[in-house]
């Protein structure tokens, strides 16, 4: 039976494994599948693989006004920057405002509005690997 040139053929690294580049400290990244994740050696010899921004977050905060004082009653938005859907949340008696199941693959772009007043944008990048986003929002 003769060998095809298809059956001779070497598998491409990706296919071998879904570790393909290899790090200075001999630790190896995947990228397969476009994850984000890395394989490091431990001390005792076992593997150990490390995902970044993977999940859900928090992100929290409270909103002040010129004076630093809480403001009640601002509605927070929280908008993705990819599919530009926007969330609000309304602050509390003592400023605060909460999301949860923020994906962390995502940015997102924060602030807060109350009787025509707006605060600066803040970001929130997706490499930023916090799992709790804390931050203040302060009217101008």
């Amino acid at each position: 039976m003769k060998m095809t040139n298809r059956s001779k053929r070497k598998r491409r690294k990706s296919e071998d494994s879904p570790f393909d580049l290899a790090g200075r400290d001999g630790s190896r990244t995947c990228g397969r599948w476009g994850t984000s994740c890395r394989l490091t050696e431990r001390t005792d010899g076992a593997s150990l693989a490390l995902a970044q921004n993977v999940g859900q977050r928090v992100v929290s905060g409270a909103v002040l006004d010129a004076a630093s004082a809480p403001l009640n009653g601002a509605t927070v938005f929280l908008k993705n920057l990819k599919s530009k859907s926007i969330r609000s949340y309304t602050s509390d008696a003592k400023g605060r405002f909460q999301f949860t199941q923020v994906d962390m693959a995502e940015d997102y772009e924060l602030w807060a509005e109350k009787d025509g007043k707006r605060t600066a944008t803040k970001t929130v990048s997706s490499w930023d690997a916090r799992k709790d986003f804390e931050t203040e929002l302060k009217m101008k």
